[in-house]
């Protein structure tokens, strides 16, 4: 393969990546999870034992990130010891796991030399995922198709790949800087106005999920990059056309074939309305590539250039001072209390059909955020324990949901590490983006817009990260940790300066040693991660077996299963559960009430455990001892019914 071809490796792998893991749920569930954490880490592994990887030595930037961040995952590991839950605890030591695995690996594998062909598979995979999101709604009979259109009743937020509306609108608004991005930094027009052309159907993505922190995150980072990237005046104007051929898709084309957001037209009505939006939105999408392609190709032809924007020390001093009036009379003019009334409204709908993007209602945040500051409140140092929010919840309701998370990374990491936590997670992302902004300083061309591109988007998903459970969706949060990884790794340093001959050798044989130090400590950390996660991977994956098994009544195999399961986490309470169930399926209520005793020991605050023990003790005949455990079920959940409503 020649080297031409190979230096396109790097788009081909993240882009394809990126589509990949969009189809797999966003790799949300555990085992998809676990795969892609133990591939992540294999990869270091052989990209360093084989020379894969361009290795440059970290820099110190990337050093003081990633040691915060590994200090994060500690953290997370040691409150195993103290969790109200340490087999969630584990759990999420293993999804910070694969978050560390993505940081190191793009510090690995990102140099000044490749850089621009990671920002381009990153913006292609995002944009390959928002026209198959919008296709699936244009077009009922593809995969994901027909179960978008059976939400409509009468309207439907579109989630299709991930599942989860809120998780790919934001996704799709991480990408929008990319793609700004590639439009100026692209070496071909085609290339140029094929950026700026995918921007509205993305836009038109975002706009049917429904999703008004994706809005806000696609804000975010577009005016992040407006104001970072250099030059300034062909990023604005990247942005003027893709925002026209966005206005033109959503607000023409969408607000009025309503059949598209939500209708009860049957199905041969629903397959026409799609066809023809296709075109429309088709003809908008290369009308937007084109004008803006054509303008840059035509005054480079006459020799012009868009005039620089620039602003001195006045104008810039000007133009905050409006930004705060501006903020101040938007802030009077929408009456806060009234708006921190109605974020208080719930508004909650568990089968996301509502597509009202004016509501203030908060759909319930408002009391998760609240019960994440009184689990800080209770515990302040070191939180209640990674993973400890939904066990929290459960014993302090504000709602009749079973909730899982707090739909903030920051208020849940507050809530389950405390300070301590907090401090490390605010660290790690100030300190990148405070790099990035120091790198930016005498940059200009494609890396100064490199750069800018990385930082909105990191912004983007920090912005809905702070609003939803991102941190839970891992192709979400992942594509943000290479990102950061790329901000203050070797891809975006600057060059070293030139010194003499004899200094060049002795410098060059000091990072070759400790270019190997660093590798062997990271291979041995890679080896102890994949164990951990292959731990946690197995045992999921016995336990679906013990389930499939009890489910066609073969209790014997099922019990092995779920022994293999107890092997390999012997902390954890869910294989005892199991264990449980398939004794009391046979009948023999001591073997039940024996592992499920043994579950709760493991963990006492799970109130499900509490009250599985009290329907053994029921069949067993023993009336106070099921009333006992049930009393204590319903103390560690005192609003909420087995049947409740699952939030997040």
């Amino acid at each position: 393969m020649s080297k031409p071809t190979l230096k396109h490796v790097p788009t081909a792998v993240v882009s394809l990546a990126v589509v990949g893991l969009a189809l797999a749920d966003g790799a949300y569930a555990l085992t998809a999870r676990g795969i892609l954490a133990i591939a992540v880490w294999w990869a270091i592994i052989i990209g360093l034992g084989l020379a894969l990887l361009p290795f440059r030595r970290p820099t110190r930037e990337a050093y003081i990130t990633g040691g915060l961040f590994v200090c994060l995952g500690v953290l997370a590991a040691l409150s195993i010891g103290w969790s109200l839950s340490p087999e969630r605890a584990f759990v999420e030591f293993d999804r910070m796991a694969l978050y560390i695995g993505v940081f190191i690996l793009a510090v690995l594998a990102g140099t000044r030399d490749n850089i621009t062909r990671w920002a381009d598979g990153l913006a292609i995979g995002v944009a390959a995922v928002g026209l198959l999101a919008l296709a699936s709604r244009a077009f009922p009979g593809l995969p994901g198709g027909d179960e978008e259109l059976s939400l409509i009743d009468p309207q439907a937020r579109l989630a299709f790949p991930f599942g989860y509306w809120n998780a790919l609108g934001v996704m799709l608004a991480m990408g929008l800087p990319l793609l700004l991005r590639t439009s100026v930094a692209a070496r071909s027009h085609v290339a140029r106005g094929l950026a700026v052309g995918v921007v509205p159907a993305v836009s038109a993505a975002i706009f049917l999920t429904g999703s008004r922190g994706a809005m806000g995150a696609a804000l975010v980072g577009v005016a992040v990059l407006l104001v970072l990237a250099r030059p300034r005046a062909a990023t604005v104007w990247a942005a003027v056309c893709a925002s026209a051929g966005s206005a033109v898709l959503v607000t023409i084309t969408l607000t009025t074939r309503e059949g598209l957001v939500g209708s009860s037209a049957d199905a041969p009505a629903l397959a026409a309305l799609g066809r023809s939006f296709a075109v429309i939105a088709l003809a908008v999408c290369l009308l937007a590539g084109l004008v803006y392609a054509g303008g840059m190709a035509g005054a480079r032809a006459r020799g012009l250039s868009l005039p620089k924007l620039h602003l001195g020390t006045s104008g810039k001093i000007a133009l905050g001072a409006l930004g705060v009036v501006a903020v101040v009379g938007a802030v009077a003019a929408a009456d806060p209390g009234r708006v921190l009334d109605g974020f208080k409204q719930v508004g909650f709908d568990p089968e996301g059909r509502s597509l009202d993007l004016v509501s203030g209602a908060g759909g319930g945040r408002y009391q998760f955020w609240s019960a994440a500051v009184a689990e800080f409140q209770a515990y302040p140092l070191a939180g209640g324990g990674a993973g400890s929010y939904e066990v929290w919840w459960a014993a302090n309701p504000e709602l009749p949901y079973l909730v899982r998370d707090a739909h903030s990374l920051y208020l849940e990491t507050l809530g389950e590490l405390g300070l301590a936590g907090l401090v490390l997670l605010l660290g790690v992302l100030g300190y990148g983006l405070l790099t990035a902004l120091r790198r930016l300083r005498g940059r200009g061309g494609a890396e100064r817009i490199t750069v800018a591109a990385l930082c909105a988007t990191l912004l983007a998903w920090a912005f809905g990260a702070g609003i939803d459970w991102m941190w839970e969706m891992p192709l979400v949060t992942g594509v943000a940790i290479l990102c950061l990884g790329l901000m203050t790794g070797p891809a975006t340093a600057a060059g070293a300066p030139a010194s003499a001959p004899v200094e060049q050798a002795t410098a060059r044989a000091r990072r070759g040693r400790r270019s190997f130090n660093v590798g062997v400590a990271v291979i041995a950390a890679a080896w102890l991660v994949i164990c951990a996660q292959g731990a946690l991977l197995l045992s999921q994956l016995r336990l679906e077996d013990s389930r499939a098994a009890a489910g066609r009544g073969d209790f014997d195999a099922a019990a092995q299963a779920a022994r293999g399961a107890r092997t390999l986490q012997p902390w954890a309470g869910t294989p005892y559960r199991q264990l449980a169930l398939i004794e009391q399926d046979r009948g023999n209520p001591d073997g039940a009430r024996r592992f499920i005793d043994a579950a709760i020991e493991r963990e006492p605050g799970n109130f499900e455990l509490w009250e599985i023990a009290a329907r053994i003790e029921t069949a067993a005949g023993n009336t106070e001892a099921s009333r006992r455990r049930l009393e204590r079920s319903r103390s560690l959940n005192p609003r909420l019914a087995a049947t409740a409503t699952v939030a997040g």
